[in-house]
């Protein structure tokens, strides 16, 4: 007996998967048109804000949500052009004191390149946003470190080398 309460169209959608969307305080977070990051009202359908991709392709397989513990900041997180990204959860605007202008370029802070942000959303504990690299699958790909990244100021919090490092447990037997 289920019926459609509302639509939201999305032409473009070809070549996107597995988004999943997320609802905060009755707001649904939707991949849109040309992978952009649109808010609805989840009752209605009606589109709160938009948010379009600033450059590169973004990770579209879902985001994530941070509240500060008073909930006077509340941010959504995100990957695009292999950097992360953090938006104001109620405007879609960019929090520009995150990192630089709103966003934290993942490639840099290792003496060797790291890849990519994953294409996955990553995880939220505390004040952490935590996530892999997109890495390749032939010899000398970039590593698939795991990295922290603080959710308030956007600074590298810590690092875990999968391959060890000089001086690191492991790296005499690797």
């Amino acid at each position: 007996r289920l019926e459609l309460a509302w639509f939201y169209p999305v032409p473009d959608r070809t070549g996107n998967f597995g988004f999943n969307p997320i609802v905060i305080d009755g707001m649904m977070i939707v991949l849109g048109p040309r992978n952009s990051l649109v808010a609805i009202e989840a009752t209605t359908g009606k589109q709160i804000w938009a948010h379009g991709v600033e450059t590169g392709s973004r990770g579209n397989r879902g985001i994530n949500y941070w509240e500060s513990k008073d909930r006077s900041e509340r941010r959504l997180f995100f990957t695009s052009g292999g950097a992360l990204r953090a938006l104001d959860v109620r405007t879609g605007k960019p929090i520009t004191t995150f990192g630089v202008d709103g966003k934290v370029v993942m490639s840099e802070g290792s003496f060797r390149p790291l890849g990519n942000p994953s294409g996955t959303p990553g995880r939220m504990f505390e004040n952490l946003f935590i996530t892999g690299s997109n890495t390749g699958e032939m010899y000398q790909a970039l590593p698939g470190d795991i990295r922290a990244y603080d959710v308030v100021t956007g600074k590298l919090v810590w690092l875990f080398h999968t391959i060890p490092h000089p001086g690191e447990f492991g790296y005499d037997t690797w």
